[in-house]
């Protein structure tokens, strides 16, 4: 079934290919081949399709330049097939760690209690109907592709390269997965850590390398201008930034709430025993606090249903998949003038996830049930080996 899905997608893809689709694809393209030109990629003279220009660093670009002798029908069903593939990764990864809750009061056959291949598959058929995924794939969104890579990194219990490259890797690519490294600090897990932020600083310095004047360009100019990006007010900016600026509020108030929001996020991560739910704290602090986080970029909705139950899990999944922004006046600065409820509508990311992050903060400091166990003297059994081992591996 997920193989049709899949072949489906990539026929769709490859004929949005031949008209206007796949925008945000096109763009990485283009800045590619500017890039192989010698060009400049964030001079205003940079036209990328509908006039958008290039906001990821100049290692991005090279890259991106490897596809740009592929006829364009053949990159877009490559890289949606790469994307589709490491989203379902990061799904079954997600599932491994947390799987999915039944609603049944019996238990359910063997097949069913435990993790199995088919949990990933399941669920990134099911999130494919999302509206961050079904955008990220109509614009040819890398999104998919940064996701499987933090997932990775972060929840597989081995990996067969230096854990943190994958997210180093992915920071270097779009800048906002290097929040992802306070995962691994949460957990003390430094070697990783530092391989994150040393893959980051040598995929800057290629940049710097191959490219200096537009790296220099790039890290002292077109980082710091959040408007390159788009408009602020756009209903699809789904961020703190952006609820704040709809609503008139002064910028002092956005850098306050974004401290608060670190804050309480670096607090809770020690205290969240579990992984995944720690993993999807740290993205939604990310997405809250980026000045820009467009609803594409909320793929992270996908494996963070896997933490809830019954009828708040089909709620949350309702809401990420009606895209509620697109449902009011939008673009033209529109929204600057959204009536009070339409702000509680418009905002509905933004508010689930401090929901998702209040959540975090009363599981994190809520008291243990009972008493500690008391340990035990006598040697471990010979069972627990592999649990040894398991931990071993993350170090």
């Amino acid at each position: 079934m997920w193989a049709v899905v899949v072949a489906c997608l990539l026929v769709w893809v490859c004929l949005r290919s031949f008209g206007s689709g796949l925008l945000d694809l096109r763009v990485y393209l283009a800045g590619g081949e500017v890039w192989r030109a010698g060009a400049d990629l964030y001079a205003p003279s940079f036209q990328g399709p509908n006039g958008l220009p290039f906001t990821y660093p100049p290692f991005a670009a090279m890259l991106f330049s490897g596809l740009t002798p592929l006829p364009l029908p053949v990159t877009a069903v490559l890289f949606t097939a790469a994307g589709l593939a490491l989203f379902t990764a990061a799904c079954h990864a997600a599932a491994l760690r947390h799987p999915l809750r039944h609603p049944l009061r019996h238990p359910l056959p063997h097949p069913l209690r435990h993790p199995q291949p088919w949990a990933g598959f399941g669920l990134a058929a099911a999130c494919l109907l999302l509206e961050p995924l079904r955008g990220g794939l109509d614009l040819g969104q890398i999104n998919m592709v940064l996701i499987g890579f933090v997932a990775a990194d972060c929840l597989l219990p081995r990996t067969p390269w230096p854990r943190g490259t994958l997210v180093g890797l992915a920071a270097a690519i779009k800048l906002t997965p290097a929040v992802f490294v306070l995962f691994f600090l949460s957990r003390r897990r430094w070697r990783p850590a530092l391989t994150a932020v040393g893959t980051f600083a040598g995929a800057g310095l290629v940049g710097w390398v191959l490219a200096p004047d537009q790296s220099r360009q790039f890290w002292f100019d077109a980082m710091l201008d959040p408007q390159r990006v788009g408009g602020l007010a756009y209903s699809a900016n789904q961020s703190l930034r952006g609820l704040l600026f709809r609503l008139g509020a002064p910028e002092a108030v956005w850098v306050v709430l974004c401290v608060a929001v670190l804050a309480l996020t670096v607090l809770a991560l020690p205290r969240l025993r579990d992984d995944l739910t720690a993993l999807l704290a740290v993205a939604a602090a990310g997405l809250l606090v980026s000045p820009v986080s467009w609803s594409h970029h909320w793929v992270w909705a996908a494996p963070a249903l896997l933490l809830l139950r019954g009828r708040v899990r089909i709620a949350v999944a309702a809401v990420f998949a009606v895209g509620p922004h697109w449902w009011l006046p939008t673009a033209g600065d529109r929204e600057l003038d959204w009536a009070w409820w339409q702000h509680l509508v418009g905002n509905s990311y933004v508010w689930l996830a401090l929901a998702f992050l209040g959540w975090c903060g009363i599981r994190a400091w809520r008291p243990a049930a009972g008493p500690a166990p008391k340990r035990d003297a006598s040697p471990a059994p010979a069972q627990d080996e592999p649990a040894r081992t398991r931990r071993r591996a993350w170090r």
